[in-house]
Parts: structure tokens; C-alpha cells; sequence
């Protein structure tokens, strides 16, 4: 599963992808989009590699949760373990939070966890060539708004 109707996985915009991977080809693993009766057990899931390089550039969670209160405490909690480099989000593009990570101490790159209605998101970004920490975050919080999108289009059109 790659690419159809110009979302990857059915889940991420091929455009967010390409700000990665360039025009290089891709390559995926993991269960795309499902339906929301199916989320609530696990995950939609997505990993988009380089196919050039055989890299990981893109990671994807979405997931259906019945205890929206515990998720946030939840990643309230990750936020804290994770060290200076995030930031906490109480609204946009969800309510958690999203760190940078340069060392290579979790992954070289970016990553956003949040609760968004009653879908726990997760996006991790890796790092790519010739951008910033901050770029990086930012197109997390891109994808994690694109993902919500795609899986609400989805929903409405498979009941």
C-alpha cells in the first residue's frame, strides 16, 4: 500500500510526504486507515520509508479512545519524561504536546502526540537534509492536522 486518491496509507497527504522525501519513491509498512470500530482496538498505523535509502522518514498513529480525560493525562506525563526541546499544546493541533529531538536520543527528528476529539494522534517526522529543528515540529503538527482531516473524510464516506 502506497498511494491512493494522493494520500499515503490513506491517512497523510502525499504533498506533506513529498516535503520529505522529495521526489524520491516511497515505500510503506503497516495497516493504513481502518474503520473507526476497528481504530478503538488498534491503531491506523503507517511507516513511510525512503525507498532510495531504505530510511524512515514518517511514522503515523491514529487511534480511537473511549477515556479522553486519561490520554490526556497520559501524554501530559510523556511531555515531562521527554526534556526541554517540546512544547505543550492545549488546543491546535490538539491537546499534548511535540519535542524536537536532535541528539538522537528518541529519534533525529520530530515528534507530535496529541488528543484531538476522541483520536490520540501520534506523528514522529524524522530528519531530513537542509531543515531545522523547528521545521521539522512544525510539519508534524501539519500532518497531524491532514491525518484528522483524511480519517474524518474517511468516516463520513464509510459508516
Amino acid at each position: 500500500m502506497t498511494q491512493t486518491q494522493g494520500l499515503v496509507c490513506g491517512l497523510v497527504s502525499a504533498d506533506l510526504v513529498k516535503k520529505i522525501v522529495g521526489s524520491h519513491a516511497i515505500g510503506t509498512r503497516g495497516i493504513g486507515i481502518t474503520p473507526a470500530a476497528e481504530r478503538a482496538v488498534e491503531p491506523a498505523n503507517c511507516t513511510v520509508q525512503d525507498a532510495d535509502t531504505s530510511t524512515t522518514v514518517l511514522q503515523v498513529s491514529i487511534g480511537e479512545v473511549s477515556d479522553v480525560t486519561h490520554w490526556r493525562t497520559q501524554l501530559a506525563h510523556e511531555a515531562a519524561s521527554k526534556g526541554t526541546n517540546c512544547v505543550h499544546y492545549t488546543s491546535s493541533p490538539g491537546i499534548g504536546y511535540g519535542c524536537t529531538y536532535d541528539s538522537g536520543v528518541f529519534v533525529d527528528g520530530a515528534g507530535v502526540n496529541v488528543v484531538k476529539g476522541d483520536r490520540l494522534i501520534r506523528v514522529t517526522v524524522s530528519h531530513w537534509p537542509d531543515v531545522t529543528a523547528d521545521d521539522r515540529l512544525t510539519l508534524a503538527e501539519q500532518i497531524v492536522t491532514d491525518v484528522d482531516k483524511n480519517v474524518s473524510a474517511y468516516d463520513k464516506s464509510h459508516p
